[in-house]
């Protein structure tokens, strides 16, 4: 989960093995799912599933994502992603 501000939160998650990210911006008492998603940058290695990203972070107006093999950032809160390093 990456920490906007007090009341605003994204968080990654997996469900029904679809990737999703979701937003919250009333500390986390209602969640809308941001739509677009990491897992385009996110391939598992051969035979496992595919993971939503590991870890997020929000530094300077930029979000970052990480997964199995690539860091992604995004400047509109993980709605898309330009991949930094990764295959």
């Amino acid at each position: 989960m990456a920490i906007v501000d007090d009341l605003h939160f994204i968080l990654s998650y997996q469900s029904r093995g679809a990737n999703h990210i979701s937003e919250s911006i009333d500390g986390g008492a209602s969640w809308l799912e941001v739509p677009g998603g990491f897992s385009q940058y996110n391939e598992a290695p051969k035979g496992e599933s595919v993971e939503p990203a590991f870890r997020l972070l929000y530094q300077g107006e930029k979000f970052y994502g990480s997964g199995h093999d690539a860091l992604a950032v995004s400047d509109d809160l993980g709605r898309t992603w330009q991949k930094l390093v990764g295959s």
